[in-house]
């Protein structure tokens, strides 16, 4: 398989053929070319304003086995592209077996053609067989809103969890411009400056920004890979492939204990309404309740410096990442939680001799997930 998939045996079911063209009244569903790269990114903006590249939709999506591309669109009648829900190929491990799973992303139906649910039902429809016959058993997609979820019953989708976002505040920043306007910023940053901090510094322990991966990501991932039941591959690859050759910069923090590593948080800068948030995308291992709150105190104090004036992030339930946010600093955040959705895609998993894992793995409370593991501004 290609550099970034290690030789994972596909479940194929045998005798079934990826899907060619399939019609349902006016409409066409068919893989998208890669050629036809420039139109999907023209659609995103056009139908959705989603600010995607083109160098975004080729790391994505291109950039991995090409044998293992999944790109369902529907087409009008007219030529026109109205529908897309794109997969990435994401090795996961479930009781110890590694597997390979779709991450379906960017899925999008113009507003024009959302109807009754038909092109959306279409492209589901299509997606799934498209998996069967590559031998991808589960797909998995994050951020999914109400609607995705309610129609997504009808064609098998699975609620994998539903979570409140929490957060803490890094700065006073818009406290007091609220209060006294442009002046606010210069008390804030007074204010700031003598007020509580996150944690720095660890007895025997340090961390550092990496701007390039670590060798010893492998180490990490053997080490700490069956500490959860269900969880997206955090191995060198894919670790260097996500984070260090993602065109979308994020600030990638690694703590170490005497020169070994111990574990990393990922956030990501962005702005809404003028609020400057980090949102935490990644952190490993999830085990252990100490790395988890020494990571935290780390990337809040990295996100502070960067102006940022929130970090928040999702605590997965019955981890200690929900157990150090449970309390003040941490609170609740004014946002809509976070929903995940789930499907496995195998028909018969007995057949394939991964009845069990395809089991356990329809409990959203066997997975440890971020929202690293989807898509978030790539």
């Amino acid at each position: 398989m290609a550099k970034h998939l290690p030789g994972y045996e596909l479940r194929r079911p045998s005798g079934q053929a990826l899907p060619g063209e399939v019609r349902q009244e006016s409409y066409v569903a068919r893989p998208l070319r890669r050629e036809e790269a420039a139109e999907a990114v023209a659609f995103y903006r056009k139908a959705h304003g989603q600010p995607m590249s083109e160098e975004v939709w080729d790391w994505r999506f291109y950039s991995r086995d090409k044998r293992l591309q999944m790109m369902p669109a529907v087409f009008h009648d007219s030529g026109a592209l109205v529908g897309l829900v794109p997969g990435t190929v994401r090795p996961i491990r479930v009781l110890g077996t590694d597997l390979l799973s779709s991450q379906t992303c960017h899925g999008l139906v113009h507003p024009d053609h959302r109807g009754n649910g038909l092109v959306f039902l279409l492209l589901i429809r299509y997606f799934q067989d498209y998996c069967r016959a590559l031998g991808v058993p589960v797909a998995f997609a994050g951020s999914a809103n109400d609607a995705i979820v309610k129609i997504g019953r009808i064609v098998g989708l699975s609620l994998m969890y539903k979570t409140p976002w929490r957060e803490r505040r890094l700065s006073t920043r818009l406290a007091f411009r609220r209060r006294l306007g442009p002046l606010g910023t210069g008390v804030s940053v007074a204010v700031d400056a003598f007020g509580p901090k996150p944690q720095r510094r660890f007895h025997g322990k340090d961390w550092q920004v990496l701007t390039a991966p670590d060798p010893q990501f492998e180490d990490l991932w053997q080490k700490h890979r069956d500490n959860g039941s269900v969880l997206v591959h955090r191995s060198f690859p894919e670790l260097n492939w996500r984070w260090f050759q993602c065109p979308v910069p994020s600030t990638f923090l690694a703590l170490y204990g005497q020169g070994e590593l111990l574990g990393y948080l990922v956030f990501r800068q962005h702005e809404e309404q003028g609020v400057r948030l980090g949102r935490l995308l990644d952190l490993f291992p999830c085990h252990d309740e100490e790395i988890v709150h020494q990571l935290l105190e780390a990337g809040c104090w990295a996100a502070r410096r960067a102006g940022c004036d929130f970090l928040q992030l999702l605590p997965y339930e019955g981890t200690p990442l929900q157990e150090v946010t449970r309390q003040a600093p941490w609170r609740e955040a004014r946002k809509t939680p976070d929903q995940a959705v789930m499907q496995v895609q195998t028909p018969d998993p007995k057949a394939l001799g991964i009845e069990r894992e395809c089991a356990y793995l329809q409990d959203g409370r066997h997975w440890y997930y971020c929202p690293g593991d989807s898509d978030f501004l790539d």
